[in-house]
């Protein structure tokens, strides 16, 4: 499963903080409410979910 199918389907019933964890890098990005509207970038998008964790209205997904 790609970031874009669970960012679609979870944002349908949620407001909350969505964050990219690269796991490679360590990497953290945080999404803002116009990048997950416009489905971008396109580059997080693409990446192959690891696992997901939700904690306090946060959403972050553990990506490669």
């Amino acid at each position: 499963m790609k970031v874009k199918d669970i960012v679609k389907k979870y944002r349908i019933i949620s407001n909350a903080s969505v964050i990219i964890q690269a796991v490679k890098t360590g990497d953290m990005i945080e999404l803002t409410e116009q990048q997950l509207k416009d489905a971008g970038p396109d580059y997080v998008m693409q990446m192959k979910i690891n696992s997901i964790e939700i904690i306090d209205n946060v959403l972050t997904i553990f990506a490669e």
